[in-house]
């Protein structure tokens, strides 16, 4: 019942409301206390300045001992913050307080990839903007240091928040960091994710090429000249005006030699 106290303080702030849930409370069942803690959790909360975790269901001061999700180093109960995502509690140091050396600044800001390359779609009542990318290094084999990482970048609609998550088929759902309202991105793997927004259609197409999904909209790539491409036909139109002159040569040139293969096969030669 604290629980619920501590809900209504900070996501209640009509006082005839607290009143009426002040009056419910004690006639609370275990049943009906989890239907009016998920009701009060649906109520957006003001973030606290100094949290660097997720776009998260709740946010609180942590009550005890636990590992930082962002560097994996000790929090202590008071000293740090636990949110709840999808009913999965995490802990996060202060922002600025992960041990030197393993969270800091990146530079790194999303949304304008987002809102040039993304694509807008609805989840319940919720709006989102998705974008998937890879490693661009990846198809150079001169560079030692290539990954293949493969990331789904996604802005909330509404809350400005930018959430990264693993798009690897046995690494979805591992966040990899977060960027709120306002502010830049804090997590891991900020240099290779420095790297794709550096050169963003390539990052695109690398993801393209490692998963035959387009990176734009996530559709499978399935005609031979959009796997040469290693992006989906209505992306390839869309965006064309926004590609370098050196990435369409690139792309065409794997059409070029996708096709003088294709004609002696039955391959499918349309976009």
């Amino acid at each position: 019942m604290a629980f619920i106290g501590k809900l209504i303080a900070e996501r209640v702030t009509d006082l005839d409301e607290v009143a009426q849930y002040g009056a419910v409370i004690p006639t609370l069942t275990t049943k009906s206390a989890s239907e009016v803690i998920d009701h009060l959790l649906a109520i957006n909360a003001p973030v606290p300045a100094a949290y660097q975790g997720p776009e998260a269901d709740h946010v609180m001061v942590s009550k005890r001992h636990a590992k930082c999700a962002l560097c994996d180093r000790p929090t202590f109960a008071g000293q740090a913050h636990a949110s709840v995502v999808a009913k999965v509690w995490s802990s996060y140091h202060f922002a600025g307080e992960c041990p030197e050396g393993e969270v800091q600044p990146s530079g790194i800001d999303f949304r304008a990839s987002l809102e040039k390359y993304g694509k807008q779609y609805k989840a319940g009542d919720q709006s989102y903007i998705s974008l998937h990318l890879a490693d661009p290094a990846h198809a150079d084999t001169q560079q030692a240091d290539e990954t293949r990482l493969k990331v789904r970048v996604r802005l909330t609609v509404g809350s400005d928040w930018v959430n990264v998550t693993d798009d690897a088929e046995y690494g979805r759902g591992k966040q990899y960091g977060s960027q709120r309202p306002g502010a830049e991105y804090v997590g891991d793997a900020s240099d290779t994710l420095a790297r794709m927004l550096a050169d963003v259609p390539r990052s695109i197409a690398a993801y393209g090429e490692i998963t035959s999904h387009c990176g734009c909209c996530s559709l499978k790539l399935e005609a031979g000249i959009s796997v040469a491409r290693q992006i989906g036909p209505d992306c390839w139109t869309k965006h064309y005006e926004d590609f370098s002159e050196e990435f369409i040569a690139e792309a065409e040139a794997r059409v070029e030699a996708f096709l003088a293969t294709a004609k002696d096969t039955d391959a499918d030669v349309t976009a």
